[in-house]
């Protein structure tokens, strides 16, 4: 399957996914002056915002007209799906009237999609350290782009991640606290490769909640 229709089946699926969570609505019992609030199933909700951000993730730039609504959080009310699902119906009509396609990150798009379900994969099924290898590497690719992207591609044969964490903190594309969340992130990844007996668990969930955070803050 080519990158481009990977990307239109997920939006596809999630459109799919949005359907069923507006199905679950509900409302509350008591006395309300203009009516109860209209409220969706919280755990289809949050499942369902949580690969939209993977999507916005996944399109890096391209999904940029789309990010404040599918990126940003949201309680489970059916204004907040409503609006989501006309986000991603948005994305789907532009999708198809080829406003969206470039190579480069139609392609990035399928690999990180690819990789971030395997790693997703991968932990759910207790193999922890090796998610947290293939969440480091996710990781070092998008702060490559953003040193190439930004013209600060650190002057070393084979630059590692800290390199490139380095030289974007020198282009003061991020502050401080940025750059020390991105270097204890890939802290975890260096413990998941070399197998450190003091890796547990949940340090690798935080390590992946904090790489996806992360790219969807900082797209290429």
């Amino acid at each position: 399957m080519s990158a481009e229709n990977t990307v239109k089946e997920f939006v596809q699926r999630l459109i799919a996914e949005g359907d069923a969570v507006i199905a679950s609505k509900w409302q509350p019992h008591g006395n309300f002056l203009l009516g109860p609030p209209t409220y969706v199933d919280l755990e289809l909700f949050q499942q369902w915002r949580s690969r939209c951000r993977l999507l916005v993730s996944m399109l890096g730039t391209l999904a940029d007209p789309w990010k404040p609504i599918l990126a940003s959080e949201a309680a489970n009310k059916m204004e907040s799906a409503k609006s989501t699902q006309g986000a991603l119906k948005g994305v789907r009509q532009s999708l198809e009237e080829g406003l969206l396609i470039r190579f480069e990150d139609l392609v990035l798009a399928e690999a990180f999609s690819d990789m971030s379900e395997q790693a997703e994969y991968l932990f759910s099924q207790g193999y922890f350290l090796a998610s947290g290898v293939i969440t480091r590497a996710i990781l070092e690719e998008r702060l490559r782009r953003l040193c190439v992207n930004h013209d600060c591609t650190p002057d070393r044969e084979r630059p590692t991640l800290s390199d490139f964490n380095t030289a974007l903190y020198k282009k003061t594309f991020y502050d401080k606290i940025t750059f020390k969340n991105v270097d204890a992130l890939g802290a975890v990844g260096n413990d998941a490769a070399h197998n450190n007996p003091g890796l547990n668990k949940e340090d690798v969930r935080r390590m992946i909640d904090g790489v996806q955070a992360s790219l969807l803050r900082f797209s290429a």
